[in-house]
């Protein structure tokens, strides 16, 4: 490839980059926009975006059935919460049921809340990003990745 072709790739690169700092600097004005009381900061929305799309090509943490009680809340129009059962839990994620119909949308971001109900101290609060919608059953991802000794817990519990 001749310098020509190489510097037009440069440029192409550039470009690109530049698209994607637009993309998060929108994606972040607007989570501040609608949410003013929660600090997000470029680096953790990059964190998030990139590690849900790799956890979704790499699943390894195994799902294990349960039955846990909990709530949920939009995070950008709930002011009360809604309860949920949880039916399966991991490392890396949950499957939920609503027990009333619910407008939930793919790429939501939700607010869970979990109790486990042998050990009432332990509580696990958190955000979840909804990777799947049927009915009122419902599949998402955790956001917080520093959740884990407290899911070992609640796994471990159960």
């Amino acid at each position: 490839m001749g310098a020509i072709g190489m510097t037009e790739q440069r440029l192409s690169h550039v470009r690109l980059g530049d698209y994607l700092d637009d993309a998060v600097d929108q994606a972040l004005a607007l989570l501040q926009h609608r949410n003013p009381e929660l600090r997000w900061d470029r680096e953790q929305l990059i964190r998030l975006t990139v590690g849900y799309g790799l956890t979704r090509l790499f699943r390894q943490q195994t799902r294990v059935a349960l039955t846990l009680t909990g709530t949920f809340k939009h995070l950008y129009a709930d002011r009360y919460p809604h309860d949920l059962i949880v039916d399966n839990l991991s490392h890396g994620g949950i499957g939920f049921r609503t027990l009333e119909d619910h407008v939930i949308q793919v790429n939501e971001v939700l607010l869970i809340e979990l109790m486990s109900q042998d050990e009432p101290s332990i509580l696990v609060e958190t955000h979840v990003l909804v990777k799947h919608v049927q009915g009122r059953a419902v599949g998402a991802a955790f956001a917080e990745p520093e959740l884990r000794g407290k899911l070992e817990r609640l796994l471990l519990g159960n």
